[in-house]
């Protein structure tokens, strides 16, 4: 059984974790660590899609997916508080400041689901629980809509079709002039910086 989800596939999610990581400095330690941290930022950036494997063990992938846990607010901050902790803890950041860049990079896997396509109940995403359970959607989607199957056995080969393939496509399309501004507001940056020194 084929099926049309919100979702963005991992090529947005995993840009615009990149984009948030360029963007946001943690520590003056980001030079030396910076793929670490490239890594870990995608990996939090996608995290709330492992909502799909609960069910895809019971063989229906979608059963959970967008879940109030997973796709909110109040998940954000959970999943910003508890690695915030852990940075504290090994010392490899302040916490306030890993809280709040944690929660941002792990939302704004949320915030591209809200401007996607979806066509099942409940249709969106729950952004605002626990203050809201209400799923809402943008008015317009920026992405495609992604297909997928809604048994475990083909989805993986459900979605190595050409439709996702171009959705993907568009993906990019939408999140690389977001990390474009990031660059070239630190190449900017970096040029005042080296003028400044030379004067």
């Amino acid at each position: 059984m084929e099926l049309t989800l919100s979702m963005p596939l991992p090529v947005g999610h995993t840009l615009l974790g990149y984009a948030v990581h360029e963007g946001l400095l943690l520590s003056d330690e980001k030079k030396r660590f910076s793929w670490r941290m490239i890594l870990f930022f995608v990996f939090l950036a996608n995290l709330a899609d492992f909502d799909f494997l609960p069910g895809f063990l019971i063989g229906q992938p979608n059963l959970y997916h967008r879940h109030f846990w997973s796709h909110s607010i109040g998940g954000s901050v959970a999943v910003g508080f508890l690695f915030a902790i852990l940075f504290y803890w090994k010392g490899w950041g302040r916490f306030g400041r890993c809280f709040v860049v944690f929660t941002m990079v792990y939302f704004s896997h949320v915030a591209l689901d809200f401007w996607g396509v979806d066509t099942l109940d409940p249709v969106g995403v729950p952004m605002f629980w626990p203050i809201n359970s209400e799923y809402i959607m943008a008015p317009f989607s920026l992405f495609m809509s992604v297909h997928k199957s809604g048994e475990s056995g083909n989805f993986i080969q459900s979605l190595l079709v050409p439709h996702n393939f171009i959705a993907a496509g568009r993906e990019a399309l939408v999140v690389l002039p977001m990390l474009a501004i990031v660059k070239i507001v630190q190449v900017r940056k970096q040029i005042i910086a080296r003028l400044v020194q030379k004067s």
